[in-house]
């Protein structure tokens, strides 16, 4: 006999619903749907401690495993737009990196070129990349994704810190389509 008491949810004049059902009875399918609900609509998520997905795993310690074992919360991820410790970012980087498995990987990645070295290797599994680099830091980058970056399929580069005056002079050698890119369906560049 199930009792009713226990899965009623009751409401009060003075306060919301509430429910007798602990929140940890909820399935690890369906916490793990709420957790991917909590990422950034727009973007990716960054390294905040404040912010979805680091702060779920500070809750408790059903919610850290949830969100270990949900490798899609850890497939995208905004390196160094609102910090200026980029090692700290080159860190995160190769944790959601384990975090991520096998998961397709997109990233936004701000005048860091040291993640690059962590980033790069993982290119085969780029699904999008958004970058604001100098030109040193796209020649790395374009050369990786000539020898193979199969399931990128969006690409924006903002080229910075050089005035446009030396671009001109400078010859940016951009094959469409890119060797090793076979399913990119957007580029975009730009220059700052």
């Amino acid at each position: 006999m199930v009792d009713d008491k226990k899965h009623s949810i009751t409401t009060g004049v003075d306060g919301p619903s509430t429910s007798h059902v602990s929140v940890k009875r909820l399935s690890f399918e369906i916490l793990s749907q709420i957790f991917l609900d909590c990422l950034p609509e727009t973007g990716f998520p960054s390294v905040w401690t404040h912010e979805a997905p680091v702060i779920l795993g500070r809750i408790c310690s059903q919610w850290r495993s949830v969100s270990l074992r949900t490798p899609q919360l850890w497939a995208g991820l905004d390196l160094g737009s609102n910090r200026t410790d980029y090692t700290k970012d080159a860190m995160a980087a190769a944790e959601w990196k384990t975090r991520a498995g096998s998961c397709l990987l997109s990233y936004c990645l701000w005048h860091t070129p040291d993640i690059l070295d962590v980033i790069l290797p993982h290119c085969t599994q780029w699904r999008h990349f958004e970058a604001h680099l100098e030109l040193d830091g796209w020649k790395q980058v374009y050369a990786a994704i000539c020898q193979g970056a199969p399931r990128l399929q969006y690409l924006e580069l903002h080229m910075i810190n050089r005035p446009l005056s030396l671009w001109s002079a400078t010859q940016i050698d951009i094959r469409v389509p890119i060797p090793g890119a076979t399913g990119l369906q957007t580029l975009c560049a730009c220059y700052h």
